[in-house]
């Protein structure tokens, strides 16, 4: 994604609670961002890291790498690609 709008990103860890409270800043129901940070917990102990073949199925052709979708979809993000490396 920072190749794409070129810029580096930095991760930086949130506890579920900042995260749910971050969330629930733009959702009203309660229970919508429990969800949210329920499914993102999941994520990251890696219970939802199961590779399949839906992706293929569905589209008829193999997946991209994220990379490229995103240098593909960089004006979406309100960037030029000139700015790319």
């Amino acid at each position: 994604m920072g190749k794409a709008i070129g810029r580096t990103l930095v991760y930086q860890t949130i506890t579920d609670e900042e995260a749910g409270e971050r969330y629930s800043q733009m959702s009203e129901p309660r229970e919508e961002t429990e969800a949210h940070v329920a499914l993102w917990r999941a994520i990251r102990e890696g219970r939802l890291a199961a590779i399949t073949n839906e992706v293929e199925e569905i589209l008829g052709r193999k997946p991209i790498a994220l990379e490229q979708w995103a240098l593909e979809n960089a004006d979406a993000f309100g960037v030029s690609l000139a700015n790319a490396d």
